[in-house]
Order: C-alpha cells, then sequence, then structure tokens
C-alpha cells in the first residue's frame, strides 16, 4: 500500500509534505510545499470532523487580508500546497510518471461559500500545471455568478511571444462534474487516471465518490509534460473584484496520493 500524506516541519517553520509512492525507482517523488503566495498561517492540521478517532486531516485557509505579493495586486488569495518537480529528479524530467493514478478527497464546511455567497473569480481545489502560468487540467467553481457547478477544465496558455505578448489561458474543455450543494458537510472522494502526452493517445478519467464522470482520450499535455508537469492541491481564489468581497473560508483535505494503479491509491488518513 502506498504511503499518505504527512505533515513535517523544517528549518523556517516550512511546510513539506511526503506522500509516499510504491511506484519504482526511476518514478519521481510525489512531494509538496507550500506555495510560494500561501501564507503559513493558512495551513494547520484539523480534527477530520466525520471521524469517530480523531484522525487528524489537513486544513487550508483562505484568509484574503494576508494574501502575499502579486496576490494582492490581482485580488487573489490562496492556501495550497505545490508539487515538488524539481529536487532529485533526473534533468529535464520535472514531470509525472508516463500514466498514473491520483486521488484526493475535499471536505467543504456545511457554510461554505458559493455562488454568489462568495466574491466573483475562479476558485481552484486541484490542478496541473505544464507552465508557471495557466492549470492545463484542474478542479474549479466559477463563484460570483447563481450557479453552484463544481467543474473541470482544460486550458491552454497562449501568448508571451513577439507576435501574442499577452498571456492567456485558453479553455479547450470543460465539464460539470458535481454540484456544490451536494458537497458541503461531506467528505468527497476524486480518482483521476492520466496517460499524459502531446499526441492523440492521451487519457484521462475522472471519478467522483466512485462514479465516473470523464471519459477522455486525446492530447493531455498541454505543453512540454517532461519538462515541467506540477500538481497542486488547496484553495485558491482568484480575479475577485476586490479582495474586500472575498469571504474567508476553509477546506479540508486528506488521502492526496498517486499510485500506479487504482487499488493502490491510499483510502484511508
Amino acid at each position: 500500500m502506498t504511503g499518505l500524506c504527512k505533515f513535517m516541519t523544517l528549518i523556517a517553520s516550512t511546510i513539506f509534505v511526503w506522500c509516499g509512492d510504491a511506484h519504482a525507482e526511476d518514478v519521481p517523488p510525489f512531494r509538496f510545499e507550500r506555495a510560494e503566495r500561501a501564507p503559513r498561517s493558512s495551513f494547520a492540521e484539523a480534527i477530520d470532523p466525520l471521524s469517530t478517532n480523531g484522525e487528524k486531516v489537513q486544513m487550508f485557509v483562505l484568509d484574503p487580508s494576508k494574501c502575499i505579493d502579486a496576490d494582492c495586486q490581482t485580488n487573489s488569495a490562496r492556501a495550497s500546497m505545490k508539487e515538488d518537480v524539481f529536487t532529485n529528479r533526473q534533468k529535464g524530467r520535472n514531470g509525472q510518471p508516463s500514466a498514473a493514478w491520483y486521488s484526493w478527497e475535499v471536505y467543504f464546511p456545511k457554510n461554505f461559500p458559493y455562488g454568489q455567497q462568495q466574491a466573483r473569480g475562479g476558485v481552484q481545489f486541484a490542478s496541473f500545471k505544464h507552465n508557471v502560468v495557466c492549470a492545463s487540467i484542474y478542479l474549479v467553481h466559477q463563484s460570483g455568478f447563481t450557479d453552484d457547478d463544481l467543474l473541470w477544465r482544460m486550458t491552454e496558455y497562449t501568448g508571451a511571444s513577439p507576435d501574442q505578448p499577452s498571456a492567456e489561458c485558453k479553455l479547450i474543455r470543460e465539464t460539470r462534474v458535481a454540484r456544490m450543494r451536494d458537497l458541503l458537510g461531506k467528505w468527497t472522494r476524486f480518482e483521476l487516471f492520466v496517460r499524459w502526452s502531446n499526441r492523440s493517445d492521451g487519457e484521462y478519467r475522472l471519478y467522483v465518490n466512485g462514479e465516473q464522470k470523464i471519459s477522455y482520450e486525446g492530447r493531455t499535455c498541454v505543453g512540454d509534460c517532461l519538462k515541467f508537469n506540477q500538481f497542486n492541491y488547496g484553495i485558491y481564489l482568484s480575479n475577485a473584484p476586490s479582495r474586500d468581497d472575498i469571504s474567508k473560508t476553509y477546506v479540508l483535505f486528506k488521502n492526496v496520493d498517486r499510485a500506479a494503479n487504482r487499488e493502490e491509491l491510499a483510502i484511508n488518513q
């Protein structure tokens, strides 16, 4: 059985999480550290509210009053972990295995603000990034609107070239996988299989609480997957009209894992 994500404390109170990986030795380790713009105070251990044995889980607190650097300038806030894709890697391979299963479980409190209860902006909970600007595939709720869709999106980075200097994250496809109203006050389990490819032989399948929501075949790498392919999780609200409009909230995570097959994914925190 694979190892589970565990909190570790390093020098200067830097948060570091290790997710054990049962792959062969040539598979890069699956481990995380605090995102650069995530305040240290936005992370905590919490008691699982549905546990009978006091199990600890990861808490991510979205607090707009404690934004960092560019997040303040863009009216954004985050509490998220980023995968370390640079340490102990072979040169030129800072990404994922060619194919793998991933899992994470999210708890939204009963009073979690969504729709028009939250400032307008995209609220991401899990994402893969092939460049430092855009998430290539990600789980997001578009807050500030009347609907409460939880969406799985795929985007492609365009721009930052002489003929197109302005960067843009172009939406390629979008699928509703759940309703936020149905997820409050309970754990929701996500399982994802991905075969990474820049060609038509790529694939991903997404399951929500065991029910398959997406079956896709085609290109899954919208950049150079070997050079950079980073997994992030937590909560990140971007580009609100004003930081004063962002409601403080939190989410809980457990069983963040990667494995060679579905049966090896972590099921207990």
